[in-house]
Protein backbone atom coordinates (compact mmCIF):
# COMPACT_ATOMS: atom_id res chain seq x y z
CA UNK A 1 0.00 0.00 0.00
CA UNK A 2 2.87 2.20 0.98
CA UNK A 3 4.80 1.62 -2.44
CA UNK A 4 1.15 2.51 -4.38
CA UNK A 5 0.51 5.53 -2.63
CA UNK A 6 4.40 6.80 -3.36
CA UNK A 7 4.26 5.60 -6.96
CA UNK A 8 1.08 7.68 -7.38
CA UNK A 9 1.98 10.62 -5.78
CA UNK A 10 5.36 10.44 -7.67
CA UNK A 11 3.16 10.47 -11.38
CA UNK A 12 1.45 13.69 -10.06
CA UNK A 13 2.66 16.11 -12.94
CA UNK A 14 3.86 19.49 -11.89
CA UNK A 15 3.80 18.99 -8.66
CA UNK A 16 7.50 20.32 -7.97
CA UNK A 17 9.89 21.43 -10.44
CA UNK A 18 9.52 23.95 -12.87
CA UNK A 19 6.29 23.54 -13.92
CA UNK A 20 5.38 24.70 -10.27
CA UNK A 21 7.55 27.65 -9.96
CA UNK A 22 5.90 28.87 -13.84
CA UNK A 23 2.28 28.71 -12.07
CA UNK A 24 3.47 30.94 -8.75
CA UNK A 25 4.83 33.11 -11.37
CA UNK A 26 1.61 33.40 -13.43
CA UNK A 27 -0.74 33.83 -10.36
CA UNK A 28 1.97 36.63 -8.89
CA UNK A 29 0.49 39.37 -11.03
CA UNK A 30 -3.27 38.21 -9.93
CA UNK A 31 -2.10 38.55 -5.88
CA UNK A 32 -0.20 41.77 -6.62
CA UNK A 33 -3.59 42.60 -8.13
CA UNK A 34 -5.77 41.71 -5.62
CA UNK A 35 -3.38 43.13 -2.84
CA UNK A 36 -3.43 46.61 -4.39
CA UNK A 37 -7.45 46.64 -5.38
CA UNK A 38 -8.37 44.98 -1.96
CA UNK A 39 -6.44 44.12 1.05
CA UNK A 40 -4.22 47.01 1.08
CA UNK A 41 -7.10 49.95 0.42
CA UNK A 42 -8.79 47.53 3.35
CA UNK A 43 -5.56 48.17 5.86
CA UNK A 44 -5.79 51.63 5.18
CA UNK A 45 -9.21 52.37 5.62
CA UNK A 46 -8.62 49.88 9.04
CA UNK A 47 -5.66 52.50 9.98
CA UNK A 48 -7.91 55.60 9.27
CA UNK A 49 -10.61 54.46 11.77
CA UNK A 50 -8.10 54.06 14.65
CA UNK A 51 -6.90 57.69 13.95
CA UNK A 52 -8.98 61.13 14.15
CA UNK A 53 -7.70 62.16 10.51
CA UNK A 54 -9.57 64.90 8.78
CA UNK A 55 -9.17 67.68 6.07
CA UNK A 56 -11.63 69.95 7.92
CA UNK A 57 -10.97 69.88 11.67
CA UNK A 58 -8.06 71.73 12.40
CA UNK A 59 -5.44 69.61 14.51
CA UNK A 60 -6.65 66.27 13.30
CA UNK A 61 -3.84 64.98 11.45
CA UNK A 62 -3.94 61.30 11.75
CA UNK A 63 -3.24 60.91 15.61
CA UNK A 64 -4.07 57.87 16.72
CA UNK A 65 -7.39 57.26 18.90
CA UNK A 66 -8.22 54.18 19.29
CA UNK A 67 -11.88 53.10 19.18
CA UNK A 68 -12.92 56.54 19.59
CA UNK A 69 -14.56 56.28 15.66
CA UNK A 70 -16.47 53.82 16.69
CA UNK A 71 -18.07 54.84 20.28
CA UNK A 72 -18.78 57.93 18.38
CA UNK A 73 -20.82 55.75 15.65
CA UNK A 74 -22.43 54.24 18.59
CA UNK A 75 -23.89 57.37 19.63
CA UNK A 76 -24.58 58.77 15.99
CA UNK A 77 -28.60 59.06 16.17
CA UNK A 78 -27.82 60.24 12.60
CA UNK A 79 -25.50 57.33 11.61
CA UNK A 80 -28.41 55.42 13.21
CA UNK A 81 -31.53 56.80 11.31
CA UNK A 82 -29.07 55.66 8.37
CA UNK A 83 -28.88 52.32 9.22
CA UNK A 84 -32.93 52.16 9.97
CA UNK A 85 -33.56 53.58 6.32
CA UNK A 86 -31.19 50.99 4.99
CA UNK A 87 -33.05 47.96 6.18
CA UNK A 88 -36.18 49.73 5.26
CA UNK A 89 -34.80 50.34 1.73
CA UNK A 90 -33.39 46.83 1.59
CA UNK A 91 -37.05 44.97 3.00
CA UNK A 92 -39.10 47.27 0.67
CA UNK A 93 -36.77 46.58 -2.31
CA UNK A 94 -35.26 43.63 -2.54
CA UNK A 95 -38.09 41.19 -1.69
CA UNK A 96 -40.75 43.02 -4.54
CA UNK A 97 -38.02 42.34 -7.35
CA UNK A 98 -37.36 38.69 -5.83
CA UNK A 99 -40.86 38.05 -5.98
CA UNK A 100 -41.64 39.86 -9.58
CA UNK A 101 -38.16 38.53 -10.92
CA UNK A 102 -39.47 34.87 -10.11
CA UNK A 103 -42.74 35.55 -11.35
CA UNK A 104 -41.39 36.75 -14.60
CA UNK A 105 -38.82 33.51 -15.05
CA UNK A 106 -41.19 31.20 -14.36
CA UNK A 107 -43.77 32.56 -17.08
CA UNK A 108 -41.03 32.50 -19.45
CA UNK A 109 -39.67 29.38 -18.45
CA UNK A 110 -43.33 27.90 -18.73
CA UNK A 111 -43.85 29.52 -22.27
CA UNK A 112 -40.92 28.81 -23.57
CA UNK A 113 -40.73 32.04 -25.59
CA UNK A 114 -37.19 33.42 -24.48
CA UNK A 115 -35.28 34.73 -27.48
CA UNK A 116 -32.64 37.15 -28.03
CA UNK A 117 -34.28 40.24 -28.51
CA UNK A 118 -36.44 39.61 -25.20
CA UNK A 119 -33.42 38.67 -23.04
CA UNK A 120 -31.59 41.50 -23.86
CA UNK A 121 -35.09 43.79 -23.43
CA UNK A 122 -35.00 42.08 -19.79
CA UNK A 123 -31.48 42.96 -19.32
CA UNK A 124 -31.72 46.72 -20.36
CA UNK A 125 -32.17 48.47 -17.00
CA UNK A 126 -29.64 46.05 -15.62
CA UNK A 127 -26.77 46.93 -18.15
CA UNK A 128 -27.32 50.92 -17.50
CA UNK A 129 -24.92 52.89 -15.63
CA UNK A 130 -26.91 53.55 -11.96
CA UNK A 131 -25.61 57.12 -12.52
CA UNK A 132 -27.32 57.07 -16.20
CA UNK A 133 -30.52 55.32 -14.75
CA UNK A 134 -30.84 58.29 -12.12
CA UNK A 135 -30.04 60.71 -14.73
CA UNK A 136 -33.12 59.16 -16.85
CA UNK A 137 -35.38 58.83 -13.88
CA UNK A 138 -34.63 62.51 -13.16
CA UNK A 139 -35.72 63.91 -15.78
CA UNK A 140 -38.98 61.29 -16.17
CA UNK A 141 -39.87 62.05 -12.19
CA UNK A 142 -39.24 66.13 -12.43
CA UNK A 143 -41.97 68.05 -10.79
CA UNK A 144 -42.44 70.61 -14.31
CA UNK A 145 -41.50 68.90 -17.42
CA UNK A 146 -41.28 65.28 -16.41
CA UNK A 147 -43.28 63.01 -18.04
CA UNK A 148 -44.41 60.90 -14.83
CA UNK A 149 -43.42 63.67 -12.66
CA UNK A 150 -46.09 66.34 -13.63
CA UNK A 151 -49.08 64.38 -13.00
CA UNK A 152 -47.21 62.72 -9.85
CA UNK A 153 -46.86 65.55 -8.08
CA UNK A 154 -50.68 66.82 -9.51
CA UNK A 155 -51.86 63.78 -7.64
CA UNK A 156 -49.78 63.00 -4.44
CA UNK A 157 -48.04 66.52 -3.52
CA UNK A 158 -49.04 69.74 -2.41
CA UNK A 159 -48.15 73.03 -4.66
CA UNK A 160 -47.59 70.44 -7.48
CA UNK A 161 -44.18 70.11 -5.84
CA UNK A 162 -41.58 67.91 -7.03
CA UNK A 163 -42.14 64.39 -6.16
CA UNK A 164 -38.06 63.79 -5.51
CA UNK A 165 -38.56 66.99 -3.68
CA UNK A 166 -40.96 65.89 -1.16
CA UNK A 167 -39.83 64.18 2.10
CA UNK A 168 -42.48 62.18 2.24
CA UNK A 169 -42.85 60.78 -1.54
CA UNK A 170 -38.55 60.84 -2.61
CA UNK A 171 -38.08 57.60 -0.79
CA UNK A 172 -40.94 56.09 -2.55
CA UNK A 173 -39.69 57.49 -5.94
CA UNK A 174 -36.17 56.24 -5.04
CA UNK A 175 -37.25 52.74 -4.34
CA UNK A 176 -39.56 52.52 -7.60
CA UNK A 177 -36.38 53.00 -9.56
CA UNK A 178 -34.37 50.63 -7.73
CA UNK A 179 -37.17 47.90 -8.61
CA UNK A 180 -37.23 49.19 -12.02
CA UNK A 181 -33.59 48.69 -12.75
CA UNK A 182 -32.54 45.20 -10.30
CA UNK A 183 -35.74 43.30 -11.09
CA UNK A 184 -33.96 42.04 -14.07
CA UNK A 185 -31.33 40.53 -12.08
CA UNK A 186 -33.60 38.15 -10.40
CA UNK A 187 -35.15 37.35 -13.75
CA UNK A 188 -31.83 36.23 -15.43
CA UNK A 189 -30.37 34.78 -12.95
CA UNK A 190 -33.74 32.34 -12.17
CA UNK A 191 -34.07 31.91 -15.25
CA UNK A 192 -30.20 30.56 -15.79
CA UNK A 193 -31.05 28.29 -12.66
CA UNK A 194 -34.33 26.80 -13.78
CA UNK A 195 -32.76 25.91 -17.44
CA UNK A 196 -30.31 23.90 -14.97
CA UNK A 197 -33.23 21.95 -13.27
CA UNK A 198 -33.47 18.45 -13.95
CA UNK A 199 -36.05 17.47 -15.92
CA UNK A 200 -36.93 14.08 -14.43
CA UNK A 201 -38.59 15.20 -10.98
CA UNK A 202 -40.87 17.60 -13.08
CA UNK A 203 -42.20 15.06 -15.36
CA UNK A 204 -42.60 12.50 -12.65
CA UNK A 205 -44.79 15.01 -10.76
CA UNK A 206 -47.32 15.39 -14.00
CA UNK A 207 -47.63 11.86 -14.55
CA UNK A 208 -48.63 11.70 -11.14
CA UNK A 209 -51.31 13.96 -11.91
CA UNK A 210 -50.19 17.29 -10.37
CA UNK A 211 -51.05 20.27 -11.83
CA UNK A 212 -48.54 22.82 -13.05
CA UNK A 213 -49.18 24.95 -9.79
CA UNK A 214 -48.28 22.37 -7.72
CA UNK A 215 -45.52 20.88 -10.01
CA UNK A 216 -44.29 24.74 -9.14
CA UNK A 217 -44.65 24.81 -5.82
CA UNK A 218 -43.35 20.98 -4.48
CA UNK A 219 -40.88 20.44 -7.36
CA UNK A 220 -39.00 23.55 -9.38
CA UNK A 221 -39.22 26.25 -6.01
CA UNK A 222 -37.44 23.41 -3.27
CA UNK A 223 -34.76 22.89 -6.10
CA UNK A 224 -34.46 26.29 -6.53
CA UNK A 225 -33.88 27.38 -2.80
CA UNK A 226 -30.35 27.28 -3.20
CA UNK A 227 -30.33 29.74 -6.16
CA UNK A 228 -32.67 32.02 -3.88
CA UNK A 229 -30.31 32.25 -1.14
CA UNK A 230 -27.14 33.27 -3.12
CA UNK A 231 -29.14 36.07 -5.55
CA UNK A 232 -31.25 37.33 -2.31
CA UNK A 233 -27.53 37.88 -0.80
CA UNK A 234 -25.67 38.93 -3.56
CA UNK A 235 -28.61 41.97 -3.61
CA UNK A 236 -28.42 42.68 0.01
CA UNK A 237 -24.85 43.14 -0.31
CA UNK A 238 -24.89 45.63 -3.51
CA UNK A 239 -27.78 47.34 -1.53
CA UNK A 240 -25.50 48.19 0.73
CA UNK A 241 -23.35 50.25 -1.91
CA UNK A 242 -26.66 52.27 -3.74
CA UNK A 243 -25.30 55.74 -3.64
CA UNK A 244 -25.13 57.19 -7.40
CA UNK A 245 -28.86 56.55 -8.26
CA UNK A 246 -29.72 58.55 -5.05
CA UNK A 247 -26.55 60.61 -5.42
CA UNK A 248 -28.20 62.38 -9.10
CA UNK A 249 -32.02 61.96 -7.68
CA UNK A 250 -32.16 63.54 -4.56
CA UNK A 251 -28.38 63.55 -3.27
CA UNK A 252 -29.83 61.83 -0.16
CA UNK A 253 -32.77 64.84 0.57
CA UNK A 254 -34.92 66.52 1.15
CA UNK A 255 -34.28 66.24 4.74
CA UNK A 256 -32.10 63.02 4.79
CA UNK A 257 -35.30 61.15 3.45
CA UNK A 258 -33.16 59.08 1.33
CA UNK A 259 -29.79 59.31 3.38
CA UNK A 260 -28.53 55.80 2.57
CA UNK A 261 -25.50 54.38 4.98
CA UNK A 262 -23.82 54.60 1.55
CA UNK A 263 -24.70 58.41 0.67
CA UNK A 264 -24.36 59.28 4.57
CA UNK A 265 -20.61 57.85 4.64
CA UNK A 266 -19.80 59.75 1.79
CA UNK A 267 -21.31 62.93 3.16
CA UNK A 268 -19.61 62.40 6.39
CA UNK A 269 -15.70 61.44 4.39
CA UNK A 270 -15.78 63.80 1.71
CA UNK A 271 -18.37 66.54 2.32
CA UNK A 272 -17.56 67.03 6.16
CA UNK A 273 -13.93 65.91 5.71
CA UNK A 274 -13.76 63.32 8.35
CA UNK A 275 -12.18 60.15 6.86
CA UNK A 276 -11.34 58.89 9.93
CA UNK A 277 -15.15 58.71 11.47
CA UNK A 278 -16.40 57.67 7.66
CA UNK A 279 -13.71 54.91 7.71
CA UNK A 280 -15.16 53.56 10.55
CA UNK A 281 -18.51 53.71 9.52
CA UNK A 282 -17.37 51.53 6.39
CA UNK A 283 -15.50 49.38 9.03
CA UNK A 284 -18.82 48.37 10.91
CA UNK A 285 -20.77 48.11 7.31
CA UNK A 286 -17.90 45.66 6.26
CA UNK A 287 -18.09 43.61 9.42
CA UNK A 288 -22.43 43.93 9.42
CA UNK A 289 -22.21 42.69 5.84
CA UNK A 290 -19.77 39.76 6.30
CA UNK A 291 -22.16 38.22 9.53
CA UNK A 292 -25.04 38.35 7.72
CA UNK A 293 -23.51 36.27 4.73
CA UNK A 294 -22.27 33.69 7.04
CA UNK A 295 -25.11 33.94 8.84
CA UNK A 296 -27.45 32.75 5.39
CA UNK A 297 -25.11 30.51 3.96
CA UNK A 298 -25.08 28.59 7.21
CA UNK A 299 -28.77 28.59 7.03
CA UNK A 300 -28.37 27.47 3.24
CA UNK A 301 -26.03 24.31 4.48
CA UNK A 302 -28.14 23.47 7.67
CA UNK A 303 -30.89 22.99 5.28
CA UNK A 304 -29.15 21.35 2.08
CA UNK A 305 -28.33 18.66 5.32
CA UNK A 306 -31.79 18.13 6.18
CA UNK A 307 -32.66 17.28 3.25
Amino acid sequence: MRRLLARETIAVPGAAGPGWRFGLAALAPLVALMLAASVIPFAIMLWLSLSDFSFNLPGHDGSYVGLANYAAAWSDQRFHASLRLQALFIFVTVAPEFLLGLLFALAIWHGRRLTSVTLVLIALPLIIAPITVGMIWRLLLHGDYGPLGFYLSAMFTRDNASVLGSPNYAFMAVVLVDIWQWTPFFVIALLAALAKLPREPHLAAQADGASTLQVVRTVTLPLLRPTFVIVILLRIMDSFKEYDKIFVLTRGGPASATELVSPFTWIVAFDHGDLAYGSAITVILYIAIYGLCTLLFSVLRSGAAAR
